[in-house]
Formats: C-alpha cells, sequence, structure tokens
C-alpha cells in the first residue's frame, strides 16, 4: 500500500504579442504537461475556463461583428492530453492578442516521484494555419476557419519544479528568432488529495506436505475414510506403533499383537 498525491496545475494564458511573426494567419497554443522520467506519464486535462470577451454587444439592426481573436474556441482533447487556446487571427506587426484563457491538468505522483523531487515538464507549440486565398487575396473580414489545417511551427519547454508544494508563478514564453512572438503565462498548483493505493498481489508459493513419521515394520497404516491419505502422515498427530513380536509380563503371560500408543501420550 503506497499513498499518493494528486497534483492540480492550472495554466493562465493572459494574452499573446506578435513581434516579428514571418505570416499573417490564424493562431493558437496547445500544451501539454509530462512527467520527466523513463514512464513520461501525461497529465491528464479535464477542464477549462473561458477568458472574457472585449466585443461590444451588436447594435440594433446591424449584423454581429466578427472577432477575428476567438474564432475557434478553446478545447481539450482528451485523447492526445492536450489543451488548446482560442485560435486567433494574426495580421498586423506588434499585434496583441487577449486571451485569458485557462486550462486545468491532473495528474498522481507516488512516493518515489516525490521522494526524488522530479520535475514536470511544460510543453508550448505554437500552432499555425495559412488562410491565404490561393489566388493571394487577402483573408477579409469573415475568414473560412473550418478548412484551417494547423501545424506546428515552434515549441517551447518549461520546467516544472515544486508542484507538490504549489506553485503561482509568471512565466513568459518567447518562441525562436523565425516565429518571434511572446506568450505571457502563469502557472499554478495545489494538492487536491491523497489516496492509498494497493500494490498487486504477489502469487504465494505453494507449501510442500510435511511427511509424518515412517511406521514401523509390520505396522498397518489406517486410511482416512475422505481423503484417503494415511493419519500417520498428518502433522501434529503421532502414529500409533503395533508390536508384533510376543513378550513377557511380570507375572509370565504373553501379549499378542497389541496395539499400544507412543510413551509421550499420557492418559487422560
Amino acid at each position: 500500500m503506497s499513498l499518493c498525491t494528486v497534483v492540480e496545475i492550472a495554466l493562465q494564458f493572459e494574452s499573446f504579442r506578435n513581434i516579428d511573426l514571418f505570416h499573417q494567419g490564424l493562431y493558437h497554443l496547445k500544451t501539454r504537461i509530462y512527467r520527466d522520467d523513463e514512464s513520461r506519464a501525461l497529465a491528464v486535462p479535464h477542464s477549462h475556463l473561458k477568458g472574457p470577451t472585449l466585443v461590444s454587444e451588436p447594435v440594433k439592426g446591424k449584423a454581429p461583428r466578427v472577432d477575428h481573436h476567438n474564432l475557434i474556441p478553446a478545447h481539450l482533447n482528451e485523447e492526445l492530453y492536450t489543451f488548446s487556446t482560442r485560435s486567433f487571427l494574426i495580421r498586423y506587426c506588434e499585434e496583441e492578442v487577449e486571451l485569458g484563457d485557462v486550462g486545468q491538468f491532473r495528474l498522481e505522483l507516488g512516493p518515489s516521484e516525490l521522494e526524488r523531487r522530479q520535475p514536470l515538464l511544460l510543453e508550448v507549440e505554437l500552432m499555425f494555419a495559412d488562410l491565404t486565398q490561393p489566388s493571394g487575396e487577402n483573408l477579409g473580414d469573415q475568414p473560412d476557419v473550418e478548412s484551417a489545417e494547423f501545424r506546428c511551427v515552434s515549441t517551447q519547454v518549461l520546467r516544472l519544479r515544486g508542484v507538490e508544494r504549489g506553485l503561482h508563478d509568471f512565466c513568459p514564453v518567447v518562441f525562436d528568432e523565425c516565429h518571434f512572438c511572446l506568450l505571457n503565462l502563469a502557472v499554478h498548483s495545489a494538492v487536491l488529495d491523497l489516496r492509498f493505493r494497493l500494490r498487486p498481489k504477489q502469487l504465494a508459493a505453494a507449501k510442500p506436505k510435511v511427511a509424518g513419521p515412517a511406521p514401523r515394520a509390520g505396522a498397518k497404516g489406517e486410511e482416512d475414510s475422505e481423503g484417503g491419505e494415511s493419519r500417520g502422515g498428518e502433522v501434529g498427530l503421532p502414529a500409533v506403533v503395533k508390536h508384533s513380536k510376543k513378550s513377557l509380563n511380570n507375572d509370565g503371560s504373553e501379549d499378542h499383537d497389541q496395539e499400544r500408543p507412543p510413551s509421550s501420550w499420557q492418559a487422560a
């Protein structure tokens, strides 16, 4: 039996700033958390919160305005154990996007992981989809996001230390020179629960049967009516010894084939 610790990690995506991205298009951040060991156990994303939107309410009699910074909502992928922020359109240099999305992960740590104090790895991928028309036309006010195919263009990996003691850190993420942009990210962690886990049962080896004392020559073993085994083979029960030879008593009389119990037996 072992005591395991359940830790929850919350990733708060505050904002994204385009410094010098080469291409205009649709972007979002995809994240996953896993242990830094041979098992590389993945944290399970179980929930996410939608950030506030800055789009004003539509005026009566006019069509609602498309929010280019929230074209695809934030979502979880349970099969890949990932959380993805909202997808936003980048068109201008120094453009800044207010995100406000929060992704929540849970991970169970055993006593060995806590003793070694191995950090967790946070992987942040910058996903990009090109929405440029084949004819070279601009993206327009209503880009077609249904046919968008995302691919990873840059990745950053952060080490999270001491998640079992509680984290509240601000982590700015800067991607490579070819995709120069800044992500403002805050990481929070807390212990939620302690659980006892039973170790797998081990099959016990079969105990060998212990044979009883061998009967003397001429003895007749009495078989058990149910099992068919000799009573002399049972552990803890002394066998009855038979004397087949004639012997003289003190008064001169003879004994013939009498069953006598061993001397260790005492009369009740």
